[in-house]
């Protein structure tokens, strides 16, 4: 299993190690992985974004849903676009990337050229 994607979000002038809430993504060494990256980074780079939280996870990092201006999620907009998956293991049953999931491909049937 990937680890959980990180982004890393600059809050008073600090950056904060962010892993985006109920998803999971492939490794920078794996397959998709850096694409992953990339379209996680196209996403939010250089916008200013709303971060909801969730605590924190073992390791420290915030854990979070990351909102675009528009209001759009880029939690569930990674899963729609099948670069990372919904990941029971750590979603609530309600979380909204599970229905955002049951509408989408995954990694695997994606062709990417």
């Amino acid at each position: 299993m990937g680890l959980v994607l990180a982004v890393k979000i600059l809050i008073d002038h600090q950056t904060d190690r962010t892993r985006l809430n109920g998803i999971d993504c492939p490794e920078k060494g794996q397959a998709y992985g850096q694409r992953a990256k990339q379209a996680a980074s196209e996403l939010v780079y250089g916008k200013e974004v709303t971060v909801q939280t969730h605590g924190q996870d073992k390791y420290g990092s915030t854990i979070a849903d990351v909102l675009l201006p528009d209001g759009t999620n880029v939690n569930h907009t990674l899963v729609k676009d099948a670069w990372c998956w919904w990941y029971q293991k750590y979603a609530p049953e309600g979380c909204g990337a599970r229905r955002v999931r049951d509408r989408s491909t995954s990694c695997a049937e994606r062709v990417v050229g």
